[in-house]
């Protein structure tokens, strides 16, 4: 009889534990999600440039790829646009782009 008991509470607490963990949604940090962008300068721009460029977003990472390309990590995507439209505003800078290989290769960062 005992032993019934103990048998029907751990099914109800696996089922109720299931049932909990597989209802919860994922957590909405928008902090966390951090977007990568490649962006290629003109020869002599101090990459410390990129934050004024960009200044009303937030820059937390700028990376060197190569000669004049860099990784930048924002914090929240501004999108490809809005960088599109401050390299034209302001100067400076050849090109923007997605960096495709991080999102194919962890889309979960």
């Amino acid at each position: 009889m005992l032993r019934r008991y103990i048998i029907t509470i751990t099914v109800l607490l696996v089922a109720f534990g299931s049932t909990w963990a597989f209802s919860q949604k994922p957590k909405d940090e928008s902090n966390s999600e951090h977007i990568y962008y490649i962006v290629k300068t003109q020869k002599g721009v101090d990459p410390e440039k990129l934050h004024d460029v960009f200044a009303p977003h937030i820059l937390d990472e700028i990376k060197l790829v190569s000669g004049t390309t860099y990784r930048l990590k924002f914090r929240e995507d501004p999108g490809i646009k809005e960088l599109q439209r401050l390299i034209k505003q302001k100067g400076g800078l050849g090109i923007i782009e997605p960096d495709q290989k991080v999102l194919m290769t962890n889309p979960m960062e």
